[in-house]
C-alpha cells in the first residue's frame, strides 16, 4: 500500500479532456476524491460519447459542500455536477466516511465526528 499522501495531481492524467485548461486550480481533502473520481469519469465518458467540450475551470470546498466550476456541459452533465456537489455535504471531506457527518464549524467543514475530533485537537 502507497503511503504518499494522496492529492488531485493525478486527475489531469486520468481526465486530460477535462482538465486541458483548468484556469483556478483545484483543492479538497482527500476524502471526496472517490466522489470526484467518479464524476469524472462519468462526465469524460459522457463528453466524449456527445462530442462536448466539457473544461473545468475550478473544483474546491466552500461553506462545508463541493463547488465543482466548469464550462461546456449540457443539462444532463450539470445535473451529474449538481448530484456530486449535493452528495458532498454527506461525506466526510478529510476521510470520505459517510458515518456521523456534519456540516459545521467557525470555517465550516462537513466531517465526521472522527475527523472533526482531530482537527480540534490539533487547534
Amino acid at each position: 500500500m502507497s503511503k504518499h499522501k494522496p492529492d488531485m495531481s493525478e486527475f489531469p492524467k486520468e481526465y486530460p479532456k477535462l482538465f486541458e485548461n483548468v484556469y483556478c486550480g483545484y483543492s479538497c481533502g482527500a476524502g471526496w476524491y472517490p466522489l470526484l473520481h467518479t464524476l469524472c469519469k462519468l462526465l469524460q465518458s459522457y463528453a466524449e460519447n456527445k462530442s462536448l467540450n466539457i473544461r473545468i475551470a475550478q473544483i474546491k470546498e466552500k461553506f462545508g459542500g463541493l463547488r465543482f466550476y466548469y464550462d461546456g456541459a449540457d443539462d444532463y452533465a450539470e445535473g451529474l455536477v449538481r448530484m456530486a456537489e449535493a452528495m458532498s455535504w454527506h461525506i466526510c471531506e478529510d476521510c470520505g466516511t459517510t458515518e456521523s457527518v456534519e456540516t459545521k464549524g467557525g470555517w465550516i467543514k462537513t466531517l465526521c465526528e472522527s475527523c472533526r475530533r482531530l482537527r480540534n485537537e490539533r487547534i
